[in-house]
């Protein structure tokens, strides 16, 4: 490491090329410049390699964190994202609990519909949730269909059991 102006500092250059004409894909000097301008701001080590294609495809193939993506497919999925309709009055919103026969998720977004005349939500639940579920609004468990987004498609409702358009 060296040190400048006061901070630490380190700096290792690593980048993809072409091999036919690897000076193009070359980052330009003033991005080099904005690359060491941020690592002045606090201790930081930045690492920018520069290697030909080859070498390149190599590395996308030993990404960092592959080891744990390929444990959760040999695993399986234990959520889903799925849609939610309330049957009840209320607004389901992000961050509610979501109860379910199969385990308990929440919401990520939910507001209302306008083309539905209901609330909707998408959610992370159990991958064996299905049916019914009850959603926590406001200390209040409200009952909610689990269905296959998307809810509407050019202002016709996609899901069951919805009101009938006006």
């Amino acid at each position: 490491m060296t040190k400048l102006a006061n901070k630490d500092f380190s700096l290792t250059v690593q980048y993809a090329c072409n091999e036919t004409s690897s000076s193009s894909f070359l980052p330009e000097r003033a991005q080099l410049r904005r690359w060491v301008g941020a690592t002045l701001e606090c201790p930081v080590e930045v690492t920018l390699r520069f290697v030909d294609a080859e070498e390149g495809r190599t590395l996308n193939r030993q990404f960092r964190g592959r080891a744990a993506l390929e444990k959760q497919k040999a695993e399986g999925l234990s959520e889903k994202l799925t849609g939610l309709v309330l049957e009840d009055r209320g607004i389901m919103r992000h961050g509610q609990r979501v109860i379910t026969a199969a385990g308990e998720g929440s919401i990520t977004s939910g507001g209302f519909s306008p083309t539905m005349e209901r609330s909707i939500a998408l959610a992370r639940l159990p991958v064996a949730a299905t049916g019914t579920c009850q959603v926590d609004i406001r200390g209040v468990l409200r009952t909610a269909r689990i269905v296959k987004p998307p809810f509407v498609r050019l202002g016709r409702i996609l899901v069951d059991d919805a009101p009938v358009q006006k």
